[in-house]
């Protein structure tokens, strides 16, 4: 169970993207066949070597691109923030990684922010 949703988590975050600005094999990713192919790289006696690698859905996405760009996420690990201000001192934050519905379930008044739940590598 362990090294399914491993390698669950590591497609779902190596290729997610806007759909207008990258490459994203949603259909690959959520094909029979692909989930096959995970499937059957999982050993029950070990585990599969860290960090785990995303899977290569391309293969099972129908509109596949002449010029794959692999992961949407390329060379960049980690969090996906953006930030905005605005000239009366108004902030905003979007940050992808938060793992749980309201982050850490803490709350900090001060500022009307969840702390991240999420800071994890792959």
């Amino acid at each position: 169970m362990a090294e399914a949703m491993s390698c669950a988590f590591v497609d779902n975050v190596g290729y997610y993207g806007d759909p207008d600005l990258v490459s994203v094999p949603l259909r690959g990713l959520a094909s029979r066949e692909f989930a096959q192919q995970r499937a059957a790289s999982i050993r029950r006696d070990s585990a599969a070597p860290r960090p785990v690698q995303p899977g290569d859905p391309w293969p099972f996405e129908p509109s596949a691109p002449t010029a794959r760009r692999g992961h949407s996420t390329g060379s960049s690990p980690g969090t996906t923030q953006m930030a905005a201000a605005d000239a009366e001192g108004n902030l905003a934050a979007l940050i992808t990684t938060v793992g749980h519905d309201f982050g850490s379930l803490v709350y900090v008044p001060e500022v009307g922010i969840f702390l991240n739940s999420s800071m994890t590598v792959i």
